[in-house]
């Protein structure tokens, strides 16, 4: 898992802020909070830590796949670069109270507030003697050592291989602003090439998207309808907005979280004839922007074992303001969704149980499945949110929590584990979504986003799809054995 592209400067509320400015003192650090690990790594005396010997590749463990050429304007793959901006790597490193609060986004902590069920796949954070390692190169005075080759050599960007395939790009003019809401939104239809044969996908990489996105949805079209009736089949084309709640939702983008990679041995499935389609929702601006996003896909040798999609639970849309927990797939806890302006720390709760969704084919209703990943979501009001899995025998698994939420920095964290030892899911569980929200100035996020669009001062929000509305959501990664 890698972080987010930070863009020099920013033109979307969740990108907007000019990076110019902070990336000295934000954008250099490169782990997250300090955290107590297995990993069994040396402390080095102050005296002996060098960038050859020990920063070096620390930086190329947690930095390098994020802070390189063609996908950050900060780029620290290289001494000089990372030790111009050393002492606030290291603020970073241990923690900010300013946003981005750690770097990369893996604000998950393992606490008494939430012991998740595996350990996270790829943990980037920093532990407790890489950061003293830190400390005592910039003390030492950022020596560079001896070494006869560069240590950091960032992985290739992207997807790549015999089986990837890039499909159509988007090809689109996102008009200006019209009118005080800067939301605009589009649905785009591509064709997934299964002309003869069906096929399932192991992962997907979105290139190229605009900094004018504020997020892409990507999901199946297993029929096809989504394309307009004179678009030629093997291109893209614009499609209703409701073609989304139409097929299985793939993956969710916001900012550049690098390639959506599926666990071992697993696959979404694609028939013969289907497309995909991306739910894109822009921020206009007073000029026109210009979206040439491209999705690039890879495709399984041969059938999986595990049938793998994603799904969501949670309210975000404004017909959702009223929803209680007897209402339709579940609901807020108390009714209307409200969050007050000023208001530094809101409470909303969602519970759902699964067995409500509408999105379960023929018999998995019966089955109980494994959760491989979770992506928790809220906009820029968001602080804290928390995921409870309760079980109808009273039991219950804290599947994550995010205790400084921070809109820039959402991914989708899978667990570490075989199949077998992963978190299950079963019709009658209820999933409950914990969350808080800081709805003032002092929220730095909500801030940049305000004054973005000319607001001075907060203001009383409500549910919906809306750059400044908000949400309480979790997407979750499912796999079901295929047969």
């Amino acid at each position: 898992m890698v972080g987010a592209v930070l863009p020099m400067e920013t033109t979307s509320p969740s990108r907007r802020t000019n990076l110019v400015a902070i990336a000295l003192s934000v954008g250099a650090a490169c782990t997250g909070a300090p955290v107590d690990s297995g990993t069994d790594t040396d402390t080095a005396p102050a005296a002996s830590v060098t960038w050859n010997n020990r920063i070096g590749p620390l930086i190329n463990e947690r930095c390098a796949a994020c802070h390189q050429e063609g996908r950050n304007e900060l780029v620290l793959t290289s001494y000089e670069q990372v030790s111009a901006v050393a002492g606030l790597a290291y603020e970073k490193m241990a923690g900010s109270g300013d946003a981005p609060y750690v770097m990369p986004p893996w604000p998950i902590p393992d606490s008494d507030s939430c012991k998740p069920p595996q350990p996270w796949l790829d943990d980037l954070r920093v532990r407790p003697e890489e950061l003293e390692a830190v400390r005592a190169w910039i003390d030492a005075g950022l020596p560079l050592g001896d070494a006869a080759e560069p240590i950091v050599t960032p992985p290739p960007l992207g997807l790549s291989g015999e089986r990837t395939e890039a499909l159509p790009s988007v090809n689109y003019t996102v008009p200006v602003r019209d009118g005080p809401s800067p939301d605009h939104t589009r649905c785009f239809s591509l064709p997934a090439g299964r002309t003869e044969e069906a096929g399932w996908l192991d992962a997907l990489y979105l290139q190229n998207p605009g900094e004018m996105i504020h997020h892409i949805i990507v999901a199946s079209d297993p029929d096809g309808s989504s394309a307009a009736a004179d678009a030629p089949p093997d291109a893209p084309a614009e499609c209703s907005p409701t073609a989304i709640t139409d097929g299985q939702m793939l993956f969710t983008w916001i900012s550049d979280t690098g390639p959506f990679v599926l666990p071992a041995d697993s696959g979404m499935y694609l028939p013969v004839g289907a497309r995909i389609v991306l739910a894109v929702h822009y921020h206009t601006l007073d000029v026109e922007q210009h979206d040439d996003t491209q999705l690039i896909v890879r495709w399984t040798d041969g059938k999986p074992k595990y049938r793998a999609w994603m799904d969501r639970f949670g309210g975000a849309d404004d017909g959702q303001v009223d929803w209680t927990p007897a209402g339709y797939r579940g609901g807020w806890a108390d009714p209307p969704f409200a969050i007050p302006a000023d208001t530094p720390d809101h409470y909303e709760q969602w519970n759902e149980t699964w067995g409500q969704q509408d999105r379960l084919t023929d018999g998995q209703d019966e089955g109980n499945f494994a959760i491989w990943s979770v992506f928790p979501h809220m906009h820029y009001a968001g602080s804290n949110i928390k995921m409870m899995l309760k079980h109808p025998d009273g039991s219950s698994d804290c599947l994550s929590h995010i205790e400084r939420f921070d809109f820039e920095w959402q991914a989708t964290y899978p667990y570490d584990a075989p199949v077998e030892e992963l978190p299950r899911i079963a019709p009658d569980d209820e999933m409950e979504i914990q969350c808080h929200y800081n709805n003032t100035l002092e929220n730095d996020r909500l801030r940049t986003a305000l004054l973005a669009d000319d607001f001075e001062a907060t203001f009383d929000m409500t549910v919906g799809e809306g750059a400044l509305l908000e949400m309480c959501v979790m997407h979750f990664g499912v796999l079901a054995p295929e047969e």
